[in-house]
């Protein structure tokens, strides 16, 4: 009777797209035990993997695609570039180039699917300003599945991420509606 419990109740939740019907016992009764299957983890390292691939080879087809690019250049304390790239009025990337600001220049690029931010990629290179003085860069990148950092590198080592859960009050997204309103100022001279 046990046995056929189980194997019913995994059946059952079998049609709920579960996908897994481990034994994880629930007494009711001293005689009757019912078997619940094991819920499946939202973001499993193969998910994160397949995910985070799919992103590197959409910036690939990105990059490639000859998209339109659209230039705007602002003034705030540096002369800042934004570039804007899109094909029939679909938006894919948007690159801002903050120029060099005291000891250090700043580019960021992001990347969008259907309207949602799936890659940020930040460079900075800088230093103090001496002769001989190394000059430092790093490079952050974040893959983004939902408006969460799924995975975050600096300098391509993994860490934990600054930001990690994004909102259409982020630049990545007010970036966006800049293009049609031409206020640069109010987002990127702070």
């Amino acid at each position: 009777m046990r046995k056929l419990l189980s194997i019913t109740t995994c059946i059952l939740f079998a049609g709920l797209s579960v996908t897994s019907c481990k034994k994880s016992d629930t007494k009711i009764d001293e005689d009757i035990v019912v078997t619940k299957p094991e819920k499946r983890q939202a973001n499993t390292a193969s998910d994160t993997l397949r995910r985070v691939n799919k992103i590197d080879r959409d910036i690939e087809r990105i990059n490639n695609a000859g998209l339109k690019k659209t230039t705007y250049t602002y003034q705030c304390d540096e002369k800042i570039t934004i570039d804007y790239y899109a094909q029939e009025g679909t938006l894919f990337k948007v690159a801002i180039d903050y120029g060099y600001v005291g000891d250090g220049h700043n580019k960021r690029e992001y990347y969008y699917d259907s309207g949602h931010v799936i890659y940020i990629y930040d460079f900075y290179e800088g230093g103090a300003v001496c002769e001989n003085c190394e000059m430092k860069t790093t490079i952050k990148k974040s893959y983004i599945n939902n408006n969460l950092v799924i995975k975050h590198l600096e300098n391509d080592v993994e860490t934990a991420c600054n930001v990690c859960k994004l909102s259409d009050k982020d630049l990545a997204y007010t970036i966006i509606s800049a293009q049609k309103t031409q206020d640069f100022k109010t987002l990127l001279c702070n």
